[in-house]
């Protein structure tokens, strides 16, 4: 499960679908309720982990999926695997190996090549346009900490056959940033995550570690639009790191990102991030798509959560999301 700034975490839902809606790679999310150990019951959003059946069911190809940690960027260090295994860890490949040698190859160029290398071979490297995609859709949720913002948060999927990467969005909690709120509460509760949807299984976590007792019951994906009661949820491990300050350096860190900084600093990648802009705000905003996800998600919590979270709580929250879709 995830953190969450806002007591219906509708913000980090609403990001996740509107992101699969523009055609890129998404976790799928549901909401749930949580006890432990019999404890009232809490509102919580489970979310999709990225492994190997995500990987297999969004990307046709074989390839590799790593990890941007949270306390990690995105410099070059070295042809030394070993020297990237705190930044950075494999969560999926097709050939069952830890392969770091295209992501170093990336790393390497990213922060060793000059301008004119950089807006030549790009191209070789990621999926440019799939980059320009990720850098509009972030915008468009006002996600604060993407990897072109203070944070790291994102996924680098490396295609065996094309030789390219592409950046997948991950960690949309803060996403609708103009939404207040401490941490802990709502769907997302305090510091939890990694639980997956489609486990049959699913079992509390202590404060203290510990596993409790839960109930079993299979926790529909983003999809399903539960139709009867919200199912009990799950917790999962801890965040692989706590929030904190991030390291500088070439790579970026708090502050920064260097793909993302030099890709909009050359005119020809700027203007195809732009224009991605304003079509995927006709396509996702203008056309009322957005506002078809975000009503399907807040009829969901106030028919079924309303013992959970009040109806005035969930129709403030939505009317915060929903001014984003109508902001020049």
């Amino acid at each position: 499960m995830r953190g969450g700034r806002t007591e219906t975490s509708l913000n980090e839902a609403v990001a996740l679908e509107l992101i699969g809606a523009a055609g890129m790679p998404t976790e799928e999310a549901t909401p749930a309720r949580f006890t432990v150990n019999g404890s009232d019951a809490t509102l919580r959003l489970v979310i999709q982990n990225p492994d190997d059946d995500w990987d297999s069911d969004n990307f046709d190809s074989e390839g590799i999926l790593y990890k941007a940690e949270a306390g990690g960027d995105y410099s070059y260090r070295g042809d030394d695997p070993a020297s990237y295994a705190d930044v950075f860890s494999v969560e999926a490949s097709t050939s069952g190996e830890d392969d770091y040698a295209p992501l170093i190859a990336l790393l390497k160029f990213l922060n060793e090549s000059d301008d004119a290398t950089f807006a030549a071979e790009l191209g070789n490297h990621i999926d440019v346009q799939s980059f320009a995609d990720y850098l509009a859709i972030q915008d468009l949720v006002a996600n604060s900490d993407d990897i072109d913002g203070p944070g790291n948060n994102s996924y680098l999927r490396y295609d065996d056959g094309t030789g390219l990467f592409t950046v997948v969005a991950w960690d949309q909690n803060l996403a609708f940033s103009s939404m207040g709120g401490g941490m802990g509460g709502g769907m997302g509760g305090p510091g939890q995550m990694g639980a997956r949807p489609n486990d049959a299984t699913t079992q509390g976590t202590a404060t203290d570690g510990t596993t409790t007792d839960g109930t079993t019951q299979q926790v529909p994906g983003r999809g399903a639009r539960p139709t009867g009661a919200l199912p009990d949820g799950a917790t999962g491990p801890m965040p692989d790191a706590a929030a904190g300050a991030m390291p500088g350096g070439p790579g970026g860190g708090r502050g920064g990102n260097i793909l993302a900084e030099r890709f909009k600093a050359n005119s020809d990648f700027n203007a195809m991030y732009e224009q991605a802009l304003t079509d995927l705000r006709a396509e996702l905003y203008a056309s009322g798509e957005a506002q078809s996800i975000l009503d399907t998600w807040t009829t969901v919590l106030t028919e079924q959560a309303g013992d959970l979270v009040s109806a005035d709580t969930v129709t403030a929250e939505a009317k915060t999301i929903a001014e984003h879709f109508t902001a020049s």
